[in-house]
């Protein structure tokens, strides 16, 4: 079945909006703050999400530069380079975390200590975890000897019972 040229026009609109929606909220960021950023205003911002207007080439350049992965919106391809510069990034962060911290990330990740030990060990790697696992998941947040750190939104913030 063809599709017509508005049909077109409107699912590429559509898409492009829920796209460019799971961008803001990957930065956590609310349609004010990103209107902000992008200089429009936030009814600008819901009219792009809704799939209603298109957004200028300056709007663009401006989400870009507050971390918007435009290529992904505009063409629902992800970037490859910048998906490897990301995992480089977060490698070199638990690479750099104390033997708790990554226990930690890896347990939120659902990877347990002897899964992540075992996939090192076929790729040729060796995983250090440390000994114990002092840390606590509750609700967004894991305390790590007196550290914390939040994972999720930058919601509310659960209290933690010590």
């Amino acid at each position: 079945m063809d599709m017509n040229a508005n049909e077109l026009i409107e699912e590429f609109a559509e898409a492009f909006g829920d796209r460019l929606r799971s961008e803001r909220k990957r930065l956590g960021l609310s349609q004010a703050e990103l209107a902000e950023l992008a200089g429009v205003r936030k009814q600008a911002q819901m009219h792009y999400e809704a799939g209603y207007r298109s957004p200028q080439a300056e709007y663009l350049y401006r989400v870009s530069q507050a971390g918007v992965n435009v290529a992904y919106v505009l063409t629902g391809q992800i970037d490859v380079e910048t998906v490897a510069e990301r995992e480089a990034a977060l490698l070199e962060s638990f690479r750099s975390a104390t033997a708790d911290i990554q226990k930690a990330a890896l347990s939120v990740l659902g990877i347990s200590a002897t899964a992540a030990k075992r996939q090192g060990e076929r790729e040729g790697h060796t995983v250090v975890l440390g000994n114990s696992n002092r840390g606590h998941i509750a609700i967004g947040s894991t305390i790590q000897s007196g550290n914390a750190i939040n994972i999720g939104s930058r919601g509310k913030r659960s209290k933690v019972s010590k």
